[in-house]
């Protein structure tokens, strides 16, 4: 499906410093083919053949599936402000990619266009001169599965269409806890260093923290959470704190695991398994390495 801009309006911005065509009968408008290129996680295969916590998607399911909301904004190469912005809206491809097709008006030139999707608010874009940057994890939230992509391109009669991939910003971080000893009525998680924006040149900047929390069923003794985490900062490793709090008040204090050190990439998954162990009162905490389980304690882990 086609999306169509009426942007007269908006388009004066860009008229107002460019050349105007003689014949716009004559000239192909604006054409922007958006592809959805991380439809699955890179390392995939192993999380779903190991751990069966996750699986491969369909990568034939038309651009919705995958996107469900696009929002960007287009501006001349050499100048600041923005000359055309369409605000957030919900995709409802039927097609394997989405078309943004631009106004006839809009005059030959250098542009650059950026593009965000998957979010359910606008909240976390931010333009502050160029470029734009998206704040990933505001007030130490969990946030969206953001997509991003930026093009800069040449428009005239002869490049008037143009193709830009859309890429994920963030990875997902999974948790499974197997055998709890007592009933959980909620856990808390804290993961910190890790990146707190990335603009549309594909810098992350920043470092803070996200902080979750989950509420259980009663009789849940195993559990799995998921969670959408920006890459870990390059200052040092992510840390990883999980808290339990008991589902009934005469309950004994459940046991709680030690920090375990991670590191978040874009596109990619994150599990770690804790597993009580009677004998000592506490958890041993794996870490899915490429295709296997290895127990970490306090170690390192290399990039």
């Amino acid at each position: 499906m086609r999306h169509f801009l009426n942007m007269i309006t908006i388009a004066l911005l860009c008229l107002l410093s460019g050349c105007i065509r003689q014949k716009l009968e004559d000239c192909p408008p604006l054409r922007i083919r958006l592809e959805v290129k991380d439809k699955n996680y890179f390392n995939i295969d192993p999380v779903e053949t190991v751990t069966g916590l996750d699986h491969r998607v369909d990568e034939n399911l038309p651009f919705s599936s995958y996107i469900g909301s696009l929002y960007y904004v287009l501006y001349r190469q050499g100048e600041t402000a923005p000359c055309m912005v369409q605000h957030l809206y919900e995709t409802q491809e039927e097609l394997a990619t989405h078309e943004l097709l631009f106004p006839q008006e809009l005059p030959f030139g250098e542009y650059t266009l950026v593009v965000w999707g998957n979010m359910d608010t606008e909240q976390g874009i931010e333009f502050d001169g160029l470029p734009y940057t998206y704040r990933l994890h505001g007030e130490h939230r969990e946030g969206y599965d953001v997509y991003m992509g930026s093009l800069s391109l040449t428009y005239n009669e002869v490049n008037a269409d143009h193709v830009l991939p859309l890429e994920r910003v963030k990875g997902k971080l999974l948790i499974e806890v197997v055998d709890m000893p007592g009933e959980v009525s909620k856990s808390h998680k804290e993961v910190d260093h890790l990146y707190e924006q990335v603009n549309a040149q594909w810098q992350y900047t920043g470092s803070g923290e996200v902080l979750t929390e989950e509420r259980w069923k009663k009789g849940i003794h195993n559990i799995m959470t998921d969670t959408y985490l920006s890459p870990t900062d390059e200052q040092t490793d992510s840390q990883v704190r999980v808290t339990f709090v008991p589902g009934e008040e005469t309950q004994p204090p459940l046991p709680q695991p030690a920090a375990a050190k991670i590191r978040m990439k874009r596109n990619e998954i994150t599990v770690l398994r804790y597993v009580y162990d009677a004998d000592t009162d506490g958890f041993d905490i794996y870490l899915l390495i490429n295709d296997g389980w290895t127990l970490i304690h306090d170690m390192d882990i290399e990039e």
